[in-house]
């Protein structure tokens, strides 16, 4: 990974912060459903983007939130033990994450999965 691509990261990270701020607001702990729904009109993800699809049919803005709640799980904000409900940890109630958090978890859950796996980790868009 370059420099730069490694400073930016990928598209789904800038849902990784208003994951943590919808859990927040929603009293610690949500559906899925709630939390992209917080998202998209807290942000005023517009419909165009909302409605944008993937190959396999499901909408890029709810894979990225996905994506997210997936790699807060991993770095130890979100309880992933309940399935279907997205619950902050202790860390993931009192966290205030900046862009520079948001890309460090990226990187430490990275280089856990390339530690676990010995392989490199494909990076979702």
């Amino acid at each position: 990974m370059s420099t730069s691509s490694r400073k930016a990261g990928p598209q789904f990270l800038k849902y990784v912060a208003p994951v943590v701020q919808a859990l927040q607001a929603l009293g610690g702990s949500g559906r899925p459903a709630e939390v992209i729904d917080w998202i998209a009109s807290e942000l005023n993800v517009s419909d165009q983007e909302q409605a944008e699809m993937l190959g396999s049919g499901q909408s890029r803005f709810a894979n990225q939130v996905h994506w997210s709640r997936f790699y807060l799980a991993k770095a130890g904000y979100i309880d992933a033990a309940e399935r279907g409900v997205w619950s902050l940890t202790t860390k993931g109630l009192s966290a205030e994450l900046d862009r520079d958090d948001v890309l460090a978890i990226f990187h430490q859950v990275q280089d856990g999965l390339r530690e676990t796996s010995g392989e490199p980790v494909p990076v979702p868009s």
